[in-house]
């Protein structure tokens, strides 16, 4: 398989360089050093370059190809050239990149144009996306599916899904015709973890006093808070002894888990309750925040009320919170930035 893979393409930019399938790059783990001094170089299995620098994975029968390597014409010329007696898993990896939401939709554009005989993923596990932005994907074929949910690092497609990903948020902030249309167009893992961040957003707002839903986001956010802070416990099967996060409850990170068992770590909970505020139903701009409680690593969350101050709650209660963050909270500051100009307008 791997020689017939290694073959394929146009024969010009798709023409391999290396006899193997190592990469030519160490990896990450690289480099020991022997009794000599010598460098001790190990490489990645099944990963390899062609003459252009595109890199391709072969991976549990997957191959995996990174779409900021090709023009969108090109990479589905490249997949009709795999042979389908192959009966490969076709993944494109979309990374985040400035202005990458604009070349997914020019990827999604060529697929809907160009015909494919394959089934394909597109995986926006990595695709940071602002709430605002929009997917142009109502036009892809019923063979190209897309997918937050894959684990690439482990080589396995679609493995439960516990962390958090811009894709969860966005698609929380779709109207109910978009949102069908996204179910349609999505995996039935993806699919599956779009519907429960609905479910659990919509049942809780269903459920909310009237008063509460038409009050300040500040009133909303202490309501859903206290309700948090009182009826979700902490999980300690996801720390170890000595604080640290425990890797193989992955589980207690993840808001619909953390949900549904009521109990979780801090990000589990921090998560829960921006999905419980920061969705299509309450309206309210809460945000996670990332950063450091004495040496382990936190999160909790942000409200930017309306006249653009902001407010911290923590429902671990931790005291020692610094202001390292991720996208998420730049967004929030993104958001407060415009909010301040409109004000002051």
């Amino acid at each position: 398989m791997l020689e017939i893979l290694k073959n394929i393409g146009n024969g010009t930019s798709h023409e391999y360089s290396h006899d193997h399938v190592y990469t030519p790059i160490p990896s990450r783990k690289t480099l020991t050093t022997n009794a000599n001094k010598t460098p001790d170089k190990h490489y990645e299995k099944n990963i390899w370059y062609d003459k252009l620098g595109v890199r391709y994975s072969l991976i549990n029968n997957s191959l995996i190809i990174n779409a900021q390597d090709f023009l969108p014409e090109t990479i589905v010329d490249y997949i009709n050239s795999i042979p389908n007696n192959l009966n490969l898993n076709i993944i494109i990896s979309i990374n985040s990149r400035p202005n990458e939401i604009a070349g997914f939709n020019m990827l999604c554009d060529s697929l809907s144009r160009i015909p494919s005989n394959k089934e394909i993923i597109l995986d926006i596990s990595n695709l940071k996306m602002g709430i605002g932005c929009s997917l142009e994907i109502e036009n892809l074929p019923t063979n190209v599916k897309i997918s937050n949910c894959i684990d690439i690092v482990k080589g396995k497609e679609e493995i439960p899904f516990f962390g958090e990903n811009s894709f969860d948020w966005w698609s929380l902030h779709c109207d109910d015709s978009n949102f069908k249309i996204l179910l349609s167009k999505l995996t039935d893992n993806a699919r599956v973890r779009a519907e429960d961040f609905r479910r659990i957003a919509f049942n809780f707002y269903k459920f909310t006093p009237d008063n509460i839903k038409s009050a300040s986001d500040e009133v909303k956010c202490e309501f859903v808070y206290k309700w948090c802070c009182s009826n979700i416990e902490y999980d300690n099967d996801g720390t170890m002894p000595d604080g640290s996060f425990n890797y193989s409850r992955r589980d207690t990170q993840d808001p619909i888990v953390t949900f549904n068992r009521r109990k979780g770590v801090c990000a589990g909970r921090a998560r829960l309750l921006k999905l419980l505020l920061n969705n299509c139903y309450m309206k309210t701009p809460l945000f996670l925040v990332r950063g450091m409680a004495g040496r382990l690593q936190h999160e909790w969350n942000e409200l930017i009320t309306e006249d653009g101050k902001s407010i911290f709650y923590d429902i671990s209660k931790e005291k020692n919170l610094c202001r390292d963050s991720h996208d998420d909270y730049l967004l929030s500051k993104f958001y407060l930035d415009n909010k301040k100009t409109k004000i002051s307008n």
